[in-house]
């Protein structure tokens, strides 16, 4: 356990940086601008966050697999991971033009897209990358400068007087381009690159596309709202909506952490009994801050945001209720995942993205943010209690494969 700790520390460490650079960002934005421009924002830099996923074939998760369990291979895997962010990011610059025209939210010049798109998608996979190397530190470093760098330049833009969704898109493009740039110049004289070869290629596409599955839908399950928000409603319902995303996921932090550690030492065989320490102590640990978050979210939203955002503290009161099940969700996902299960992992978050996705449509039409907020906590908890369910039921019956007996003459109960 001291090991466990240890690692997660760095690896919270790592990820803290862009957790708190990201907050950062979102303060600066709702600073500046009001929630109809900050919404636009939003969507804009969520495009290539959340299609560099789909567009690469979830290739990030093959790559950090294969960087913890074969190192050997890790030139390779930056061919692979140069390639795809090329690749990924051109069809990100011809995508985001039409996101922004569903939501009637005006786009940059396809330049900067373009700029924020390919970066963006690179450090994704180098950061992927360093996690696998167990670079914890480096790996949060890859995501937090370019997104620490942005933040400041929006203050700065601020206090000067230059408002704008350009203005305020530019310096985070230009500064995740930097960021791309450096991190090529850190990792290639440290491990090489290689171009990698047909079968290699096809083998992680292979894992990428099942693992893709998670990490997608998590993705999907976690902003398509949205999306939807944009699309149904104004780009100021999801600049609010957005602020509540932004407290209550800031929950997910530690477990996010607990997650990619779980996930690397499942690849590596760890015992059931050793993950069901980390998860009961995760989830109990998570839904104790949740509950402090609900308690402080007016004064809270008060003080970081201003009063024009104080209707997102109603939401976040109602996303932290969802805190239990995503959480469950979330690390059941990751073993299953790192243990080469990742097509058995991706269904409790289909049940999830499909329950949410349902009450968006229905609620968002009448409700706006709010019916957002409450389909995401319906299906945040179906799903969790799905992924729960699911693993009892499968504990159950290998130990009636062990014992001899039918699956319910071993448990009666289900417990």
């Amino acid at each position: 356990m001291p090991a466990f700790l240890r690692r997660t520390g760095l690896a919270l460490i790592g990820q803290g940086g862009q957790a708190a650079s990201s907050f950062l960002l979102t303060i600066a934005v709702a600073r500046a601008v009001d929630p109809s421009i900050r919404g636009a924002f939003v969507l804009l830099t969520l495009v290539p966050q959340l299609g560099a996923y789909v567009v690469t074939l979830g290739l990030p998760g093959a790559v950090m697999r294969t960087a913890a369990s074969d190192p050997q291979e890790r030139s390779a895997l930056l061919g692979v991971s140069a390639l795809g962010a090329l690749a990924g990011g051109a069809l990100l610059t011809a995508l985001t033009p039409v996101v922004m025209t569903l939501a009637h939210a005006q786009s940059p010049s396809l330049v900067l897209v373009a700029l924020g798109s390919v970066a963006l998608t690179w450090l994704i996979f180098a950061n992927w990358f360093a996690f696998g190397c167990e670079q914890f530190l480096v790996a949060g470093a890859l995501r937090t400068l370019p997104i620490l760098g942005a933040a400041l330049a929006v203050i700065a833009l601020d206090a000067l007087g230059h408002r704008g969704l350009t203005v305020m898109f530019a310096p985070w493009a230009g500064l995740h381009a930097l960021g791309a740039v450096a991190s090529f110049a850190y990792l290639l004289p440290r491990y090489g690159l290689t171009r990698p070869r047909r079968a290699q290629a096809l083998a992680w596409i292979h894992y990428g596309v099942r693992y893709s599955a998670i990490q997608i839908l998590n993705l999907v399950t976690l902003r398509l709202d949205q999306l939807l928000l944009g699309w149904l409603a104004t780009t100021a319902a999801v600049g609010l909506y957005s602020i509540a995303v932004s407290l209550s996921e800031g929950l997910l932090l530690a477990t996010t952490a607990v997650g990619l550690v779980v996930f690397l030492d499942s690849a590596k065989g760890e015992s059931s009994a050793r993950f069901r320490r980390k998860f009961v102590l995760t989830v109990l640990a998570s839904c104790a801050a949740a509950g402090l978050l609900a308690l402080c979210a007016t004064p809270l939203v008060h003080a970081l945001f201003g009063e024009r955002y104080a209707g997102a503290a109603a939401l976040t009161r109602i996303l932290a209720l969802g805190t239990p099940g995503l959480v469950a969700m979330r690390l059941m996902t990751n073993r299953l995942a790192g243990g080469g299960q990742p097509g058995r992992a991706s269904l409790y978050v289909l049940v999830a993205l499909a329950v949410t996705s349902a009450l968006d449509v229905a609620l968002i039409p009448a409700h706006g943010a709010t019916g957002a907020a409450w389909a995401s906590s319906v299906g945040y908890n179906l799903g969790g209690a799905v992924a729960l369910a699911a693993t009892r039921l499968s504990a159950s019956e290998r130990r009636a494969e062990r014992s001899g007996e039918p699956p319910a003459a071993v448990e009666p109960g289900g417990a």
